[in-house]
């Protein structure tokens, strides 16, 4: 491998303790499975019809969530597909505490049978703690509301608790409540208070700074936070350019840290499939950012409820509500950020509860009535069996919306509904991927990490993009890669197949392209399907566009440090813990001879974000290569703690300052 990894192809991607960061970890409790395994499997009713009947179950309370009983056929409302289609049968199952069938009305001897079979099912309740949304000085009132109310489910109720992060404890479905509460007072969230220090920057700014589509936002954060930390005035556009890295980064976590909780809750929800009865999922979260990537909400969910609807499961979410006013808030206008963007959050929660047939609750003050309302809510559901529209006789999952002709009842239902007749569809991998990059978005079923930067073709005046690609080492291989760049019009300019083979032990997969292509706005996105079939996805804005700096163009900074091996391994964004030396270098491009004669010097500093002091500052004479000037140099960086820094690239000529080149780099704690 070269020295120099900006002119070697874009060899190795330095960010691997961040991209370590985006793997998802939900215990799939051993017992748990056992348990489901050696269960009587759930049997569907059998609806012995010459139609194709569609099953779906739903639950029907009032305003205070209590079931409504005695509703027949003729008091719902069913569209499948956008079509109303009639119920043919209905039949009301209770559980918790052994409370029997009342049918509304059922139309064969079969579907009864079932029924009175499934009434004397107890509730399997898993509650799921999102540490990976939650802080650790939020959620104590979700898990004491859990602790006093937990009772209120019935005493042969199986209840367990977990994390998506896996490393708080576990109890697998049980009656014992003791062992159950137990583990719930140790849930503790693992979420950063502050990710963006020393700057408070919403995840609503961070999106809309990072999405770019005007600068108003920007602007906003600047003037508000800039004077905050004692950068206003001289340093406004320093600040200013911190706080647009620091944007883009922490966007980039949130459209990582959506999809990782969205896969999480899909993973749940299937290992609940092969229980018998009420299947209830609660996850106690602080909010879920489908705000980072709205376009990608669809695709997200879609496995969700598809999950949902196999697995007869319904999820509800509970998250606190952000105080007005808070301590730490240096202003009224940070808090009404913080209140806004945590609203946002609450709706991305609320919005994947909808569709997989629950509801999410704004937590104010103790959280024990939701539980209970829970309670209440999961102890009974309507299991409809539905015609299904003429044009659906080969589909597994339909479009279901479902409403009551009796005022003040709510009816809760998964949007989609099962066709009993009709076998899951086995999609080839090439078109899974396809389908993936066609659409975009971020999908964490197998992990994936992508970094860019930006120069000058060598030859001629296209732009370079270098993209690298990280995969964990415990994802199955081998693994299928496909990319797509699309422009602003949505068009793919360039795309790609690759696979690779298992790495060595403990190793994560990589590889590494450039991309050809003019000056412009790019999104470039890769799909990954692992050797068990799992599929997921990663996208990323490119910018391919150089900065103007009085007669020269520039390259972006480019970051890189070396390895305990000597390899020269690029850093965007995140660094390990470990790392004592970066390189940093910058390309100029003159626009002819007479500005590649004049003095050229580029001064790098290094600075910790919010602090004016310069860590460390080195005047750098450009070599010339061709037409190309370079300067480099090295940073020593082992001696720092964790936190972000800004290094510039100050270009001047002649003595004359013609502008900045800024790069946010984060270094990680030691764990």
């Amino acid at each position: 491998m070269g020295t120099d990894p900006f002119s070697t192809g874009f060899q190795q991607v330095g960010d691997r303790s961040h991209a370590m960061r985006a793997r998802v970890v939900v215990l799939v409790w051993p017992v748990l499975l056992a348990l489901a395994l050696a269960a009587p499997q759930q049997n569907p009713p059998v609806f012995r019809t010459t139609t194709n009947i569609v099953a779906l179950d739903v639950t029907a309370v009032d305003k205070d969530g209590k079931p409504v009983k005695g509703l027949k056929a003729s008091d719902f409302v069913v569209m499948l597909d956008g079509q109303q289609r009639p119920v043919q049968t209905v039949d009301y199952v209770e559980f918790g505490g052994g409370t029997a069938i009342a049918p509304a009305t059922s139309t064969t001897p079969a579907t009864l049978a079932a029924a009175r079979a499934a009434a004397t099912d107890r509730r399997v309740v898993v509650i799921l703690f999102d540490d990976q949304s939650i802080t650790p000085l939020t959620g104590r009132s979700l898990t004491a509301a859990a602790n006093r109310t937990i009772d209120q489910f019935g005493p042969d109720d199986l209840i367990g608790v977990t994390s998506i992060g896996g490393m708080l404890p576990t109890v697998n479905p049980t009656t014992d409540r003791i062992a159950l509460k137990a583990a719930i007072l140790k849930m503790i969230g693992r979420a950063e208070v502050s990710p963006t220090p020393p700057f408070y920057i919403s995840p609503l700014e961070a999106v809309e700074i990072d999405r770019g589509l005007t600068e108003d936002t920007l602007n906003r954060v600047a003037v508000r936070e800039c004077e905050l930390a004692g950068l206003g005035d001289k340093m406004i556009d320093a600040c200013r350019a911190m706080i647009s890295g620091l944007s883009r980064g922490y966007a980039s976590d949130l459209r990582h840290r959506a999809a990782m909780q969205m896969d999480a809750y899909r993973q749940i929800i299937a290992v609940l499939k092969p229980f018998k009865g009420a299947k209830v999922v609660i996850a106690l979260s602080g909010g879920v950012p489908t705000v980072a990537d709205v376009g990608e909400l669809p695709r997200q969910l879609e496995p969700i409820m598809r999950e949902a609807a196999e697995s007869g499961v319904r999820f509800y979410g509970m998250a606190e509500e952000t105080d007005m006013t808070s301590m730490t808030a240096q202003s009224n206008e940070q808090d009404r950020a913080r209140v806004t963007s945590d609203r946002a959050m609450f709706d991305g929660l609320a919005t994947v509860a909808s569709a997989a047939g629950g509801e999410a609750f704004h937590v104010i003050g103790q959280g024990d009535r939701f539980f209970t309302r829970i309670a209440a809510e999961t102890s009974a559901i309507y299991r409809l069996g539905i015609d299904a529209p003429p044009n659906a006789t080969s589909a597994r999952y339909i479009n279901a919306k479902v409403s009551v002709k009796r005022p003040g009842v709510t009816v809760r239902a998964n949007r989609k509904a099962l066709s009993a007749s009709a076998a899951p569809v086995v999609v080839p991998i090439d078109d899974q991927l396809r389908t993936a990059v066609k659409y975009g978005g971020i999908d964490a079923a197998v992990p994936i990490r992508v970094a860019s930067t930006v120069r000058r073709e060598l030859a001629g005046a296209a732009v370079q993009i270098g993209v690298n690609v990280e995969m964990p080492a415990d994802v199955a291989g081998p693994v299928t890669t496909m990319f797509s760049l699309v422009d602003v019009a949505g068009a793919s300019v360039r795309a790609g197949r690759t696979t690779l083979a298992q790495p060595a032990a403990g190793q994560p997969y990589f590889f590494a392209f450039p991309l050809s292509v003019p000056s412009g706005k790019y999104t470039l996105r890769v799909a990954t399907a692992d050797a068990t079939g799992r599929v997921g996805s990663a996208e990323q804005s490119i910018g391919a566009e150089l900065q103007r700096l009085g007669n020269f163009t520039a390259s972006q900074v480019l970051i890189s440090w070396t390895s305990l091996s000597g390899e020269r391994l690029l850093a965007l964004d995140a660094l390990p813990a470990g790392v004592k030396t970066l390189h940093a270098a910058i390309e100029l491009y003159p626009d002819d001879a007479a500005a590649m004669a004049t003095d050229i010097v580029v001064r790098f500093e290094l600075s910790r974000i919010g602090e004016t002091a310069a860590l460390m500052s080195r005047e750098i004479h450009p070599t010339a290569t061709g037409t190309v000037l370079s300067a480099t140099t090295d940073i020593e960086f082992g001696t720092l703690g964790a936190g972000s820094f800004a290094i510039r690239a100050i270009v001047a000529q002649s003595g004359v300052e013609k502008g900045t080149l800024t790069a946010v780099i984060r270094k990680a704690s030691l764990q």
